[in-house]
């Protein structure tokens, strides 16, 4: 489930924008004619509605963010956290419903389920500052002060790439249930750069995952989603427009497209994912972090997480850099900047052409050029740099696909860094000869897939699954959160009182009923406690629970006065 407050903005109940609106500072905002989608989307906002909650707010949104991020929970799983850490049940039940009414937190209903409960995804970051700030603040560093870069390959671009090679230049006509046959499948697990003990933070749909490993689905449903294949009756074939235009972008656009993809497709596993996710992103744009900070970060709100993992996945996927600076110290830094126009001019790296017939590709060398390379070229693997080879047999493969010998040296020769060792080029001469150049045009020449007209403005753009959740507007009454309550003396909520034993076990029986907490005094001391049960023994009743986090248990001579502690009674409306 996807949930963004860019997108709920669009659709709010009326009854529930009637609660929101009424708050400040988003009110007076209004009225200055601020649009409601800005609001919302401002840091400033939430803080000052922050400083402005009730006590069982504030403790109730922190736990909220602390625990779930921004996973859908349930009311039942919040109370189970906070008996723990000695809030009751009927504080985070009232402090959800004032959450609602801000929104901050909005409660989603399957058609066929119950609600649950959920902070927008695009609002973890803001959450992060206010509630989960770093102590100390995360120390920048510099970039004079940047000992060493460690430049790795996109593996993510280049497995994708291998993919739709491998498409392009062998037919794969699908079996009867137009699925890929496993002789094709394992020739393309061969061929991709990664291993399967690569950490794979993304899971692909599942009718991939059930046919093909692991990270073949992944290369698979990123060729589906940027639309660059097409499934046909009987052959999976590329699509021939959305590829050049795919080609035609710079590194940085790719990497951008993947992670506009993965935002809108990713399920983290686990709260820990998405807090990692969250904090990184919302990083300085190419400023230079110690990975000390983020782990002491992670390490001080109990997220426990495979922090390097995520880290090698994301640098596979060019969305981070790693280095070290000059003590030493691990360091990386957050490379995307989806705000960025490409407007820039990103100078395109050169091969080298080595007289062992081996091509140094570095990872500044297009993916255009990569993609023409590997028509003349096998790619061998791909680690700090690319490796191709040229062969008789890559040759042949080239002039099949109605390329000819000029145009592979006059290719070699634009874009390689030195000259082209004439031994290669007597080499490429004679294997042309061999060869000779009477062959079939390409399959592909004329394969285009029909009605392939699809424009850039579309071949990228993500789907967002909206239609199985629904906006919940009801927001709980007096009479459900604390139901009877008109039959109760209010003065076991009004004050502190000496009960006769009966009343003070009926006191403690509503109390659990409600979720609510007891506050408890003796002539020296008083102190809050949240029941959990009442059990009867010889000398009269036992009553458990939890005061702060420690499960303990009272009998009733040790308390003087008691009284019932009702958060938000009187602000809660009355049905």
């Amino acid at each position: 489930m996807l949930m963004k407050i860019s997108l709920i903005t669009e659709q709010i109940p009326q009854q529930l924008l009637e609660l929101i609106i009424k708050n400040e500072p988003i009110s007076s905002l209004l009225q200055d004619g601020v649009l409601l989608s800005e609001i919302m989307l401002s840091e400033k906002t939430y803080t000052s509605l922050y400083q402005a909650m009730k006590l069982w707010e504030k403790q109730t949104i922190k736990l909220i963010v602390c625990h779930f991020a921004a996973r859908p929970f349930e009311l039942s799983s919040l109370q189970e956290i906070a008996y723990g850490t000695g809030i009751s049940g009927a504080e985070v039940t009232v402090g959800l419903a004032g959450l609602r009414k801000k929104g901050i937190i909005y409660a989603m209903r399957k058609h066929w389920g119950e609600s649950s409960y959920a902070l927008p995804t695009d609002m973890l970051p803001i959450w992060h500052n206010i509630v989960m700030e770093s102590t100390p603040r995360w120390e920048e560093t510099e970039d004079q002060d940047v000992l060493s870069v460690m430049e790795a390959p996109s593996l993510v671009l280049v497995n994708l790439m291998l993919f739709l090679k491998y498409i392009e230049l062998n037919e794969v006509v699908l079996t009867k249930r137009r699925e890929i046959p496993k002789r094709h499948i394992n020739k393309i697990v061969q061929q991709l750069q990664w291993s399967d003990e690569f950490p794979c933070i993304w899971k692909p749909k599942p009718e991939y995952m059930v046919l093909y490993p692991l990270q073949m689905s992944l290369v698979i449903e990123l060729a589906d989603r940027l639309n660059l294949i097409y499934w046909g009756l009987s052959e999976l074939g590329l699509s021939r427009s959305n590829l050049q235009q795919w080609l035609q972008l710079s590194k940085h656009e790719m990497t951008n497209r993947i992670y506009a993809i993965f935002q809108e497709v990713f399920v983290p596993n686990s709260a820990a994912d998405e807090h990692f996710l969250a904090k990184l992103t919302a990083l300085s744009f190419q400023k230079w972090y110690l990975h000390e900070d983020f782990s002491s970060w992670l390490q001080e709100y109990d997220i426990i997480m495979m922090f390097n993992n995520w880290m090698d996945v994301l640098e596979a996927f060019s969305w981070i850099e790693q280095g070290l600076d000059q003590q030493g110290r691990a360091i990386f830094r957050w490379m995307l900047n989806q705000e960025n126009s490409f407007d820039e001019i990103v100078p395109q790296g050169r091969f080298y052409v080595q007289a062992d017939y081996e091509i140094l590709v570095p990872p500044d060398v297009s993916f255009a050029v990569r993609w023409e390379l590997s028509y003349w070229a096998d790619h061998i693997r791909t680690d700090q740099v690319g490796i191709y080879r040229l062969s008789e047999q890559s040759l042949q493969r080239a002039l099949s696909n109605d390329r000819t010998l000029e145009q592979c040296l006059i290719f070699l020769k634009e874009h390689c860094f030195y000259d082209i060792p004439d031994s290669i080029q007597s080499a490429l001469k004679q294997w042309a000869r061999t060869v000779g150049q009477s062959l079939l045009l390409p399959r592909n020449q004329a394969s285009l897939e029909p009605g392939n007209t699809v424009t850039v403005s579309t071949a990228f753009r993500g789907t967002i699954d909206s239609g199985i959740y629904e906006l919940v507007v009801d927001i709980p009454s007096r009479d459900q959160v604390y139901p009877g309550w008109q039959t109760v003396p209010p003065l076991w909520w009004r004050e502190g009182r000496a009960y006769h034993p009966s009343t003070q076990k009926e006191i403690a029986y509503q109390a659990i009923e409600w979720k609510a907490t007891l506050k408890l005094s003796t002539a020296n001391r008083t102190w809050t406690f949240n029941p959990k049960e009442v059990k009867d023994c010889e000398e009269g009743w036992v009553l458990y629970g939890w005061a702060q986090s420690d499960l303990i248990s009272y009998t009733a001579d040790q308390w003087q006065t008691i009284q019932l502690i009702l958060p938000g009674f009187d602000d809660l409306i009355i049905n």
